[in-house]
This record gives C-alpha cells, structure tokens and sequence, in this order.
C-alpha cells in the first residue's frame, strides 16, 4: 500500500498513537505527519519518533482532525508514506514571521532533492505569527519560477474568545523539536502519477464591489472603501453599525477577485478610526467583492464530483480546510455533511482545518484546498 491512514480519539496519548499507527507496521513508511489537538502535541511528535525512529515525523496542531470514516473534534490523525510511492523533502523555515527570505537556499535545496516533476508543495506555518504573507512571498521568490504547486495552511490552536490571548499559536513539530515560529515546506513526489490541486470556498459575490482606496498592507488594514471609512462602507451596505458589523461580516467577508474566483479574507476587528483589520492581506486601488453563502452543499459536491472525473483514479488526497468555514458550517449543522462529502467521493484522505490556508501562492481565508495524488 503507497499511503497509510489512521486516527483516534482516545485521550492517553499512547493509547491514541497505538490505534492510530496500528497498521503501519504491516507496510513500511519512511514519512509520518500527524495533527492533534493542541493539549497533547508535544507529547505526541516525540511518541511517534520512539515508535519509528528511522522515519522523518513532522506534525502540525489542529483541533479538528478527519480521515476517511472518522472526523474527531480534538483527536489524533496521522499518515504514513513510503518512499517507493511518494517521496518527501522537507525545508524548516526559521523566523518565520522576520526573515523568512534567509531560508530560499534550503528551500530550493528541499526542492532539488525531491524533483521537480509531479511535486508538489506543503506548507504548513506556525498559526498566528502573522507569518503566512511573508512566507507566501518567500515561496513565489523560491519556487515560482519553477512553477511548484503549493498547498497547505497555517497550524490552528483552539480559539478561546475568553481569554487575553483567544488565538495561541498553533505549533508545528519537526526532527524532534517543538517549533514556534517556524515553517515547513514538504515537498511530495508522486512516484507513481499526478497531482491535482483544487479548491473550493462556501461563498459567492452578492452584488456589492469597492474599490481600496486606503490600506496598509503590511498591516492586513483596509482604511478605506470608496473613500468611505471601510467599516462604515461595508456596515452600510449590511445594515447594521460598527459595534455589530463583524458578527455580520461572518456571513460576509470580502472577496479579492483573482481570475474567475474570489479569494476570501475574513475580517477579525473594527478599529476606532472605522478601518479593518482583516486575516490577510489587502492593497491600494484592488477590487473587492462584499460575499455571501452560496449553496455550499451543490458547491462542495460538484467540486468532489470534479475531482473524482479530472483525477481519474485519485488514490489519496491530503485537505487543508479553514477551521473558520468549519464553524460556519457547524453554526449551519452541515459540517458533518462535509465530511461526510469527503467520503463520498474520495477514495482516502487527510484532512486538517487551519487558520488560513495555501493555495499556490497565495494566502486566503475559509477556503478548503485539496490535494489528490493520483496513479498513472
């Protein structure tokens, strides 16, 4: 078998890592990565290393976790590569939120080891660094050139609206050590095949463009909205003040047009002077689209049924899928049907929910991004 899947929700760690990896030994892995919960991550890396101690384990937190069959809140998932099937390079990416740049030679390096051909690029970040955006420019100025496609997201703690620090950062783990501002980049060779990169977001526009007339993009802040104060230009249009325009951009964030689709950025704080504050980045003189939900079961459905008929026989697929959009569907009661859609059309999977995810090179919000390794 090229690929291994497990997972457990059971709360000791080496009882969830004795279910998880309780087929591994049966096929050899020279990979592992794992998503947990953010309670137990560090304890888990370390555990999985004392099991395999001759194969490369990295991991990322995520409080929700699926594979094909299970989808746990606060569980343990992991996949097990061979090398014969698809063969892993990884990059660490240290100071990540500083001076992500410094790291291009061992990127390309990772890159070079892999091969170029059929790889395809992981990356994972250290959530709530504000790290993504210069770590997406690192990769265009590392890979773009060679076109490497690139998917992924950024490591998600549970948030805790309660508390002075409501989004901790989400951790990643590599060679044994616990990293906190810190990237990895996993570049993934299909020995065997192709892979298919796709994407797919619960949102479409709802009529209402602006044009940025002021923003400060290193900042991720839109000042202004057709020379209107942004919050006062979108709360206009919603129909609601300042003190509740958040809540209702929930349902509405705003889309940056790229092509044929929007990429979405979630907006995370009014601020007094009536700017935003946004989860990526936006700039001067772009066009914006105000969103709404679209019919996201059709939605989700016709992009699985997309990748099942483009990818012909998809034999694994690996799926960052924006913790933000997860709760949009839980507060809608369809977030089980999600999975349950991941089932349905994909063969077997991984699956964890980010902050923010990677698609190519770009950042975005609550968007669900696959990856579908498929055999020639």
């Amino acid at each position: 078998m090229p690929y291994l899947t497990g997972s457990s929700k059971r709360s000791d760690v080496n009882e969830a890592i004795d279910e998880a990896v309780s087929g591994f030994n049966a096929s050899p892995v020279n990979f592992i990565i794992y998503f947990s919960d953010y309670n137990r991550f560090k304890e888990i890396g370390p555990a999985i290393e004392r099991r395999f101690p001759n194969t490369t384990v990295v991991g990322a937190v995520s409080e929700k976790v699926a594979v094909r069959g299970k989808f746990y809140d606060e569980g343990l998932a992991v996949c097990g590569l061979s090398e014969d099937t698809i063969r892993t390079e990884v990059a660490v990416l240290n100071r990540a939120s500083t001076a992500p740049v410094s790291n291009i030679s061992a990127i390309r390096d990772a890159l070079e080891r892999a091969g170029m051909e059929n790889t395809v690029a992981l990356l994972i970040n250290c959530g709530n660094t504000f790290a993504d955006d210069k770590v997406a420019d690192c990769l265009y100025l590392s890979l773009g050139k060679y076109e490497i496609p690139v998917f992924g997201g950024s490591a998600a703690a549970r948030a805790d609206l309660t508390s002075d620090d409501p989004f901790p950062h989400g951790l990643v783990f590599y060679h044994g050590h616990v990293l906190s501002d810190s990237s990895l980049v996993i570049f993934l060779h299909n020995n065997r095949g192709k892979v298919h990169l796709y994407s797919a977001n619960i949102y479409t526009p709802m009529g209402h463009s602006f044009q940025i007339t002021s923003a400060d993009a290193r900042r991720r802040v839109v000042n202004e909205l057709n020379n209107m104060p942004a919050a006062d230009a979108i709360a206009e249009v919603l129909d609601c003040d300042r003190d509740t325009l958040i809540k209702n951009m929930r349902y509405h964030p705003l889309g940056r047009t790229f092509g044929k689709t929007n990429l979405i950025g979630e907006a995370a704080r009014v601020n007094d002077d009536g700017s935003i504050e946004f989860r990526v980045r936006f700039y001067n003189q772009t066009m914006v689209n105000l969103m709404e939900p679209r019919d996201y079961e059709k939605h989700f459905t016709d992009v699985v049924d997309k990748i099942k008929r483009e990818s012909g026989e998809t034999y694994f697929t690996m799926i960052a899928s924006c913790i933000s959009q997860a709760a949009f569907l839980e507060r809608n009661a369809w977030l089980d049907g999600l999975v349950k859609n991941f089932d349905r059309g994909l063969q077997d999977y991984i699956c964890f929910f980010p902050y923010g995810e990677q698609f190519n090179y770009v950042y975005m919000n609550q968007t669900t991004v696959f990856a579908s390794f498929t055999e020639e």
